[in-house]
């Protein structure tokens, strides 16, 4: 999980050095982000 997270990280300063202002995150429709929304399958 932990590489995982830091991939995010290193996406959003790529990002930023890119020029862009931000990100946005897809946490809907079962992706992995979505797992940890709710306490149903956030075990």
């Amino acid at each position: 999980m932990q590489q995982t997270i830091q991939r995010f990280v290193d996406t959003a300063f790529r990002t930023k050095e890119a020029g862009f202002d931000g990100v946005e995150v897809h946490a809907a429709h079962g992706y992995l982000l979505s797992q940890f929304l709710s306490p149903l399958v956030n075990k």
